[in-house]
């Protein structure tokens, strides 16, 4: 079990891990020298009082809070807003899922700091997460995948990757029970663009080109309401790497029945000229494994709650 001191530095490091300070920045955030600050923590000793007292005033809550075990941090935006920018509150028409589908995989594969400074560099507090109206326009995530192509130069399976976290952070059994009833694996695909796409996306028309043998043709439409409301064409509409996060999430249908996302790839794109995204989905590796579910997903885990 810790003890009094050991709690309280371990709190100190959660609040410097959410500013994204270095030791010596922190220590003099602290109004401490930084051989202070660091023999006082190599030590476990408790900081002087008056140090603790004015940086918990400045950080708005109560110095004895430090000595709780279950303290939390709330990560505010680096602008201290509590609202979207313009930008990204007009013609909403996405739901905040892909959002946390990225921040669920950044958090994975980058660790917290880099999770962090996405919430804070988008100003994604918890009151937009935990809103009655999770609504957001394309310009966002095409936004966040742009600093993340910059910032981490991630691959076309990462982005994807991203989408496929959808089975790991989507709450409640609606989508669970959706796409487990099915018998077949054709009759998953069509429950799912029939019945589930609109859970993340309606500035889409998604649709079923044709099913040939174990090949499926999907295309996702831009809705022309939403053009004419963002005043754009279809070519700007989203970009390559929300295109790829976007097939993670349609692969990741069969992981709910089968335990594994589905191969697929694209063979039109908006951002070449086409009229839409259209893209095939092999469905080869569901028929060897007949009409038993052999996913046992756990609970559903979800961010932001």
């Amino acid at each position: 079990m810790l003890n009094e001191a050991q709690i309280f530095w371990s709190n100190l490091e959660k609040i410097k891990d959410s500013l994204l300070l270095t030791d010596q920045e922190f220590a003099e955030t602290l109004g401490l020298s930084y051989e202070d600050y660091i023999k006082h923590r190599k030590g476990a000793f408790f900081l002087p009082l008056n140090c603790v007292f004015e940086f918990s005033e400045r950080m708005n809550f109560h110095f004895e809070d430090l000595l709780k075990q279950e303290f939390k941090i709330k990560i505010e935006s680096s602008t201290g807003q509590t609202m979207l920018p313009e930008r990204y509150t007009y013609a909403t028409y996405s739901e905040l899922q892909p959002v946390k589908n990225i921040i669920s995989y950044l958090e994975m594969v980058r660790g917290f700091r880099a999770k962090v400074n996405l919430i804070r560099k988008f100003n994604l507090t918890d009151e937009i997460f935990n809103g009655s109206e999770q609504k957001v326009n394309v310009n966002l995530i095409s936004d966040i995948v742009g600093y993340l192509n910059n910032t981490y130069k991630f691959s076309d399976k990462e982005y994807k990757a991203m989408g496929q976290q959808t089975p790991h952070v989507v709450s409640g059994d609606f989508l669970k029970n959706k796409l487990t009833t099915p018998k077949t694996i054709e009759d998953v695909v069509s429950t799912f663009f029939e019945e589930c796409t609109h859970l993340f996306d309606k500035n889409y028309h998604y649709k079923i080109d044709s099913i040939i043998g174990n090949h499926v043709i999907i295309d996702a439409i831009p809705r022309k309401h939403v053009l004419e409301e963002m005043k754009i064409n279809s070519t700007e509409f989203g970009n390559r790497e929300v295109c790829l996060t976007r097939m993670g999430v349609i692969s990741s249908m069969t992981y709910y029945k089968y335990g594994l996302n589905s191969p697929i790839t694209q063979i039109a794109s908006l951002q070449n000229g086409d009229n839409t995204n259209r893209y095939l989905m092999d469905m080869t590796p569901f028929k060897s494994l007949g009409r038993a579910s052999r996913s046992k997903l756990s609970d559903s885990k979800t961010i932001y709650q």
